[in-house]
């Protein structure tokens, strides 16, 4: 297999547009996930090319672990639905209807790599446009923001000209007084922090009906629904400041349990994601491939920081991607948002191949992956989320698989065991992510950071090289 079709489940629109939006926000993930989602391929192809261990119950989180990254697909394609005035559901519809058949078509399976090249030279290409309409290079557009003082709407912004739709329900709380104009019928929720206990009011309000916001105060605004804010205040939701969006890790102590889970999980879903490629000529072209896309991903959301802060508002994942190039080229942007669209509906064929091919998902196994990935996407619209979880899951089910074949049937039975000992602390960690957030932490988060490293460790000792080293460890804690 090419280097560069071996990255087909990698380069998905599922991880480039999160990072490019997590870049934008200034969130504290982006200076780790960055280089993890560059580095964890590279080690993947790195390593030569082997077949993979069958076993029906990894084989079946493996395939629940697909149906999960095809939802955080389908997510992607769900708000950029949502984001030109369409129903959530149509989204959904289509993305689905782009990879059923692309993951069953022989053809795409061919020309993947001639996809994928194409896909990333596409956001390449937009990149550069954006690098030459910005009149800056992203080094440059991020030490201007990094000392610009407030992070405000544009004059031009279409929030402020003529409106738009949130893409998902969202609340924000605002730092300065803001005035909200609703443009379509809602109930807005406004928590009002200035009492003990806070007020909580509501209101359905119609098209030209108005929100005074206090700063303290937090408005929760239904997906759907369209609002237009004032030029020239405060973006909510955004940093308070370039400063503030250029120094987002905070306590970098704090930082490294979220910075560890993420690099695990990404390192170990990728050898489970990312099949060796052989070497020869052209194995340079996939890294290539992988550090533009990369690369491009992280100057997209330099660029919509800098010139578009607010298309990050209701922290959609396909709105940086698809409207910047409207906001710095105006009419001209409208063919660049198209080619960025293009652009990732083509990695998104050429990933969904290889999401079957990773799972080695027969054609029913994957039209079955496919619809319980839509419902999902219906069910929880964040992107990142199902990412994660399905980055966890396929890295914890094939943790065990990544050591030498067991060599006895006994050998095989621990081998299960220790599987299914990870999908269960797997499984208890993220419940725990869900219930309680804060109290999980890091291994709410990220919980293939002990699942998939226990479930290796628990396979290794039916190696006879995994019990030397048990008893050697054992050995030296007695001593």
């Amino acid at each position: 297999m090419t280097s560069v079709r071996a990255l087909g489940a990698w380069l998905t629109p599922a991880l480039l547009a999160p990072l490019a939006l997590r870049v934008a926000t200034g969130h504290p993930e982006a200076a780790w996930l960055l280089p993890a989602a560059l580095v964890a391929p590279l080690v993947a192809l790195l390593r030569p090319p082997a077949r993979a261990r069958r076993d029906a119950l990894m084989d079946t989180a493996a395939g629940v672990a697909v149906a999960l990254l095809v939802a955080a697909n389908v997510a992607v394609v769900a708000d950029a639905a949502r984001l030109v005035g369409a129903a959530r559901w149509h989204g959904v519809v289509a993305a689905a209807l782009l990879l059923a058949p692309a993951g069953l078509s022989a053809l795409v399976r061919a020309r993947a790599a001639p996809l994928l090249a194409l896909a990333v030279g596409g956001l390449g290409a937009a990149t550069l446009t954006v690098a030459v309409v910005h009149g800056a290079p992203p080094w440059t557009a991020w030490a201007e923001l990094a000392t610009r003082s407030a992070v405000r709407f544009p004059s031009g912004s279409p929030w402020v000209v003529g409106g738009q739709r949130m893409a998902r329900t969202t609340t924000f709380t605002v730092v300065e007084g803001q005035r909200v104009t609703v443009l379509s019928e809602n109930v807005y929720r406004v928590v009002e922090s200035d009492t003990v206990p806070a007020t909580v009011r509501e209101w359905r309000l119609g098209p030209g009906e108005t929100l005074a916001l206090r700063p303290g105060d937090a408005l929760t605004i239904p997906a759907g629904a369209r609002v237009r804010f004032d030029a020239g205040r405060r973006v909510p939701g955004a940093p308070v400041s370039g400063v503030v969006w250029a120094d987002a890790s905070g306590d970098r102590a704090a930082l490294v349990p979220a910075a560890t889970g993420a690099l695990v999980t990404l390192v170990l879903a990728a050898l489970a994601l990312v099949p060796g490629a052989r070497g020869g000529r052209g194995a340079g072209a996939g890294p290539v491939m992988l550090l533009v896309a990369v690369l491009s991903a992280a100057a997209w959301g330099i660029y919509v920081a800098a010139d578009a802060p607010d298309l990050t508002l209701g922290e959609s994942p396909a709105a940086p991607l698809l409207a910047l190039g409207m906001v710095v080229a105006g009419r001209a942007g409208l063919a660049l948002g198209a080619g960025v669209a293009l652009a990732l509906a083509l990695a998104l064929a050429a990933g969904a191949r290889a999401l079957r091919d990773a799972a080695a998902l027969p054609a029913a196994g994957w039209l079955a992956v496919t619809a319980v990935g839509a419902v999902l996407a219906l069910v929880e619209p964040d992107a990142w989320r199902l990412l994660a979880w399905g980055l966890g899951l396929v890295a914890t089910a094939r943790a065990p698989a990544l050591l030498a074949p067991p060599r006895t049937a006994a050998a095989a039975t621990l081998d299960r065991l220790a599987g299914a000992t990870g999908l269960g602390v797997f499984a208890a960690l993220g419940l725990a992510g869900l219930a309680a957030p804060e109290a999980a932490g890091a291994l709410g988060a990220w919980p293939a950071v002990v699942a998939a490293p226990l479930a290796a460790g628990l396979a290794a000792l039916a190696r006879p090289a995994g019990r030397v080293a048990a008893r050697a460890v054992g050995k030296a804690l007695r001593g």
